[in-house]
């Protein structure tokens, strides 16, 4: 199964990985084989013996995991391993098994955006939400895939690796959570210009077929993925990756009414996708009288439900009073009342603009806290 691995491992060798910080050491829980380039068997690690991480090289699909470059003292040049025999030398606790990616799992964790794609059969509105990756490397055309060959991969979570899709961290600790677990890692600015070296923590929360993931200490998700079966990840996957053969010669231009056709083969089929929910939440902790903060931007209404009208979005951290409870109902999961509020001073709208203190309207309780 190693050397499926081979061809992509040689290709990505030549791009480079993320450096990993010196001393970024890892222990083998099993014994294990090794690799040099081009994946000719070396040796094996031991249970037990201490590595150095220096890089992520690649992720493989048939195997769901990270291959990772190690060092070891007797070692000439780096060498390769699955990460998933790793775990960081100093951790506290390890990840539960039951988050941890395995090739025979049944589902894949996706950016929770491709619901949208999904539901409206339409791969162009992931050009809003990677508009970095579509800068990155370009427009796709007849004799490459451009920026479609970069997307739809899947999270891969390992005790001593992480992987985004378009970005790899290493574990250096774990703390279990409720729902989840927390991570240190190297922080963002430092993955990219490796300017820093400050450890940053990463909280992953498991809500039902949601997994968000938040960079303390924000308390609004950087990341949000959804859990769909492997069967429709594959033909989602087929979709969403432009074909070739679809493209007029020499143009960066396809032919619509093919694509068009080809799209609604491969689309995935709405009636038997299982649409993901969010766990079910009970919020009581709500009445007249207390003064609570909005946990994250939340719309102040005109009235008691969805459908009334806007008054302005609150920011999250606005304070607001309870001035009556109305009545119950179960929004994106959460069971809670509807709350008549009055905002009080030093409130903000999420676009920083002043809300006038005594402004009265209505709220759901299960985003106050």
């Amino acid at each position: 199964m190693i050397k499926r691995i081979k061809l992509s491992v040689i290709l990505l060798l030549s791009f480079g990985g993320l450096v990993f910080p010196k001393e970024t050491l890892f222990l083998p829980t099993y014994t294990t084989d090794v690799y040099e380039h081009y994946y000719y068997t070396t040796e094996k690690i031991r249970k037990g013996e201490l590595v150095e991480l220096v890089n992520t090289i690649d992720f493989d699909d048939n195997i769901n995991q990270i291959v990772v470059d190690i060092k070891k003292n007797d070692f000439k040049f780096p060498k390769y391993i699955i990460s998933d025999a790793l775990i960081p030398k100093d951790t506290d606790e390890l990840i539960q098994e039951e988050y941890i990616t395995k090739v025979k799992d049944e589902y894949v964790w996706i950016p929770s955006y491709y619901l949208e794609v999904i539901e409206k059969k339409d791969r162009e509105i992931i050009r809003n939400y990677e508009k970095e990756l579509v800068k990155r490397y370009g427009e796709p055309n007849e004799y490459d895939d451009g920026w479609y060959g970069y997307i739809l991969k899947s999270l891969i979570i390992s005790n001593s690796c992480i992987d985004f899709g378009h970005e790899h961290l290493y574990v250096e600790n774990i703390n279990l959570i409720k729902n989840g677990f927390t991570i240190e890692t190297l922080n963002f600015s430092a993955l990219k210009n490796e300017t820093e070296n400050k450890m940053q923590k990463l909280n992953f929360i498991f809500d039902g077929d949601f997994l968000d993931v938040y960079l303390e200490p924000s308390k609004s998700p950087m990341y949000s993925y959804l859990k769909i079966k492997k069967s429709d990840y594959e033909k989602l996957k087929t979709f969403v990756f432009l074909p070739r053969e679809y493209f007029l010669p020499n143009f960066y231009l396809y032919d619509k009414t093919a694509l068009q056709k080809y799209n609604d083969e491969h689309a995935v089929n709405l009636a038997t996708f299982e649409k993901p929910k969010r766990a079910e939440k009970n919020v009581t902790n709500v009445s007249p009288n207390k003064t609570m903060t909005v946990s994250e931007n939340l719309k102040l209404r005109s009235g008691e439900a969805t459908t009334s009208g806007v008054l302005t979005v609150m920011s999250a951290g606005t304070k607001v009073k309870i001035l009556e409870l109305g009545k119950a109902e179960n929004i994106d999961g959460i069971n809670s009342n509807w709350v008549k509020v009055e905002v009080q001073a030093g409130a903000k709208d999420r676009d920083g603009r002043t809300i006038r203190a005594g402004t009265i309207g209505w709220c759901n309780g299960g985003y106050l806290e």
